[in-house]
């Protein structure tokens, strides 16, 4: 779901960018896109002629979109340029982390940076710098055809784990109530 700053449009000029430089992979670069779309997006994914690599698959049940997690190479998100913006990381992130796919997130200097740079597999860029976005596009690309894109590491999200993030704030409250 798009909404505030939280937009496709930088990515969706990053990805214009990269096929500009490396026209062959419009025949192997897919972006899905689950969920509720901008019209803002939709017009500029036709003003860049990004429609043969760009799939709008609409709103999705939690299962689906979840199976579209699964069957991904790389997974995308964005957090804006906006107030607060250091401190903002969504629950997809987290999603994203417990697939253990690569990810790549356009955020800015903060917490949802700071989450990811444990994790492994993330291609960090700013949200707002395109070029960045198609020299990191690129490289996983690279990485994709060599066989070595790498995958999340499952010991540094323990961290996130439900279960354990539960017990830890039970002991805080049997100590406090105590």
């Amino acid at each position: 779901m798009f909404y505030d700053a939280q937009q496709p449009d930088v990515f969706l000029k990053g990805i214009r960018i990269l096929l500009d430089r490396r026209p062959e992979l419009t025949s192997i670069v897919r972006c899905k896109f689950a969920g509720i779309f901008p019209e803002r997006g939709k017009e500029i994914i036709q003003q860049l002629k990004l429609e043969p690599v760009v799939d709008l698959l609409g709103y999705l049940s939690h299962t689906d979109t979840v199976q579209q997690l699964v069957d991904c190479t790389v997974a995308w998100m964005t957090i804006g340029r906006q107030q607060g913006e250091e401190m903002i990381s969504t629950g997809k992130l987290f999603d994203y982390m417990g697939s253990l796919k690569p990810i790549l997130a356009l955020v800015p200097d903060g917490e949802a940076k700071n989450a990811l740079s444990s994790y492994g597999a993330a291609f960090t860029c700013p949200p707002d710098e395109a070029e960045h976005i198609a020299d990191e596009l690129e490289s996983i690309v690279g990485l994709w055809q060599a066989g070595t894109l790498p995958e999340g590491s499952r010991e540094n999200i323990q961290v996130y784990n439900r279960r354990k993030q539960v017990r830890i704030l039970s002991n805080i409250f049997d100590k406090i109530s105590g």
